[in-house]
């Protein structure tokens, strides 16, 4: 085999390592939490002008446990 083929093996296998390290690495982060306060999330929504919202507790007691279809 002459130069080229091995320095393109090379290259490959460089590549491969690489990528199953990247890969490695993004699996071993926790996953993205949303966590913006409710003050965060209405100055997000009324930025671009007047609007009407709506905001309301949700109680988790009073929450069904099933679904409603039957």
């Amino acid at each position: 085999m002459d130069f080229a083929t091995w320095l393109l093996v090379g290259l490959l296998a460089a590549g491969n390592v690489g990528l199953s390290a990247w890969c490695w690495r993004l699996s071993k982060k926790p996953p993205k939490r949303f966590d913006a306060s409710a003050q965060d999330l209405l100055h997000d929504l009324t930025r671009r002008g007047a609007s009407i919202l709506r905001v309301e507790v949700i109680d988790p007691a009073g929450l069904m446990l099933r679904s409603p279809r039957g």
